[in-house]
């Protein structure tokens, strides 16, 4: 391993902490970064913020690395106080890089704390040995993450981790291994089962995992957790080497000939460079946007090189532009006037893709030199001209309205009128709950549930115009959907559930109500057991309660989960997995994370950072 750079910054940061550094060639790299953050509660007590934790989230050449799986915002964020609790944790981030300038970026939520910045060269060429040096051995804490190791794009052979464990007194040294989210499990039955390195096991003695792994990913995780003070010995990754590829940077564009060898903030500068290197900057911005904007409109593709590269959309993408030089070439003329205007076009792409720089423009979408016909697509009612800057003209052409949807205003007050009237229909069922459902409808229109079950077609078209809501009946306890048309008023009823369970906690994914899930109890109200026969008894609270998903509309509803009578709550993660919990005794809690197209179970185990939480309140 050779040192690149190492930088001792040792203070806290409040605001984006931005790391350049430049390299002298292609090669394999590694980033080692050590932080700490604090909890809400350790910046309660001290007044610096209230109720909001430390989070640190990290960027390397804009694009975001997280050392979790999932989606919420404070989840993302590398270093995350809540569990950290003030203690440092090291992320070390092994990547192919190109000659040329990078970048680190830590973006702070409140004022965390930064140690420490090294980047180093791998020097083989089949592995990574990471010996740490620093924040080693763990600080002393009660299971917390310590180490994360995120990998990009290799193809990663093996994987060797060598660390010890000891007993200290009462109690020990543990270290957790978790391999893109997954815990490995230590098979010995005197050790913690969810603690790979276990010091009441190993006694001071060292122990090695080895796995082979022969996988090319994105990006691969591999997190250590720490309980008490254990110490890690080295961590050693087989890699297979890649076949050398350039890497257009800023200081050495030349295009290669395909442009998927380009990062965004390339490809963007590009077209910023060929399309308007002569304005000033306010008009590269203002070409840059313009993209973006397209990015974020479903109306063109959802990627910066499919939007540039779309046939007949920028003319200095066209073999036969003279301008075609300059994109694959920026520096074609060599010039201090075109070097400069360059390297505005790159930092632009950048500022605008990371959000630094605002828009604008209003939402210019499109735009056109002064001295050729006005495009056809000008004299559409829906293109507006938004400004002029050089001999450039910006439109924003709004989408095409169909007459299907209502203004604003008038969304807002059919919105308001649809909750007034909810509210009368829930004031009616708890004043005459003792009256049927059916009645209500018979009051309507005069028709029994079956005739108004089936009066909406159960298709996305037949929806339009409607506005509903999904609810458990408190009466019947079955899931039923009510309509109001556009005024507000109710429309009709539709019983989605009809099987007599009990059914409870019905949460919906988004406002939607398409896509649902609900507690349903496995035992109907006269169903028993002989008090008697403790084997009917657990079988009894053994098969409890289940959990029921609708995944989407029209969608028959699945039993993604059954538990026992501990079962407690449940949540969406995402789209595609919910997590259920189960209460395991005082200050216990035990968490399934649910695959719902699969209905397998993908991670398990003990909410630690509650069980500490509660120790500590005890």
């Amino acid at each position: 391993m050779k040192l690149i750079k190492e930088e001792k910054i040792s203070k806290k940061i409040t605001k984006q902490y931005s790391y350049d550094f430049m390299l002298a060639e292609d090669g394999l790299y590694l980033i080692e970064i050590i932080a700490s953050a604090k909890s809400w509660w350790q910046n309660f007590k001290t007044s610096r913020s209230f109720f909001k934790d430390d989070d640190i989230f990290l960027y390397l050449d804009n694009q975001e690395l997280t050392t979790s799986q999932y989606t919420k915002k404070d989840a993302r964020s590398a270093w995350n106080g809540n569990e950290l609790c003030g203690l440092e944790k090291t992320v070390i981030v092994a990547t192919s890089l190109s000659k040329g300038k990078h970048a680190i970026d830590l973006k702070p939520d409140q004022s965390p704390y930064l140690k420490s910045i090294i980047v180093s060269k791998v020097e083989e060429n089949d592995k990574i040995i990471y010996f740490p040096t620093v924040n080693n051995p763990a600080q002393k804490s009660e299971g917390r993450p310590w180490l994360s190791y995120i990998i990009l794009d290799l193809f990663i052979t093996k994987l060797s981790i060598l660390a010890y464990a000891d007993k200290n007194g009462r109690d020990d040294d543990d270290l957790k291994l978790l391999i893109n989210g997954k815990i490995q499990i230590n098979e010995n039955t005197k050790s913690h089962r969810d603690w790979y390195w276990c010091g009441k096991a190993l006694k001071g003695k060292e122990k090695s995992f080895n796995q082979d792994i022969n996988l090319k990913t994105k990006q691969f995780n591999l997190d250590l957790y720490s309980d008490e003070t254990p110490r890690l010995s080295k961590i050693e990754i087989g890699i297979k080497p890649a076949e050398t590829k350039r890497i257009p940077t800023v200081d050495d564009p030349l295009w290669t000939g395909d442009f998927k060898d380009d990062a965004d903030e390339m490809i963007l500068a590009r077209a910023v460079f060929g399309e308007g290197r002569s304005l000033p900057d306010e008009g590269k911005v203002a070409i840059a946007w313009s993209i973006r904007n397209r990015v974020e409109d479903d109306r063109w593709a959802d990627n910066y090189h499919d939007v540039i590269l779309q046939k007949n959309q920028f003319s200095a993408f066209k073999i036969d532009d003279p301008n075609w030089e300059y994109v694959k070439n920026p520096f074609y003329e060599i010039n201090p006037e075109q070097l400069t205007a360059w390297g505005k076009c790159y930092k632009i792409a950048g500022l605008v893709i990371s959000g630094e720089i605002k828009d604008p423009t209003g939402g210019v979408n499109h735009y056109f030199s002064d001295y050729i016909d006005y495009p056809s697509w000008t004299k559409s009612k829906n293109a507006k001209f938004i400004m002029k800057i050089g001999n450039t003209l910006f439109y924003n052409l709004k989408k095409e309205s169909n007459g299907g949807f209502i203004r604003i205003k008038y969304l807002l007050l059919a919105l308001l009128i649809i909750l007034i009237g909810l509210g009368v229909y829930l004031a009616i069922l708890w004043q005459f709950g003792g009256r049927e459902t059916e009645q209500i409808c018979e009051a309507k229109e005069g028709r029994s549930i079956e005739d108004v079950n089936g009066s909406i077609e159960e298709t996305a078209g037949g929806l339009y115009g409607y506005y509903h809501h999904v609810y458990i009946n408190p009466k019947k306890s079955e899931v039923e959907r009510i309509f109001f048309d556009q005024e507000g008023r109710f429309s009709e009823l539709k019983r989605l559930t009809n099987d007599g369970h009990y059914k409870y906690d019905l949460k919906l994914f988004s406002s939607d109500s398409f896509r649902f899930g609900y507690f349903q109890d496995l035992h109907k109200g006269d169903e028993d057991f002989d008090e008697n026969n403790d084997k009917q008894r657990e079988e009894y609270y053994k098969n409890y309660t289940s959990l029921i998903i609708s995944p989407g509309y029209g969608s028959t509803p699945i039993e993604v989960y059954r538990g026992n009578d501990h079962t407690s709550s449940w949540e969406w993660e995402d789209i595609n997995h919910v997590k259920v919990y189960n209460n395991c005794g005082t200050c216990c809690r035990y968490y399934y994370l649910i695959n719902i197209n699969t209905q397998k179970i993908e991670e398990e185990g003990h909410l630690e950072v509650e069980e500490t939480a509660c120790m500590q309140i005890r």
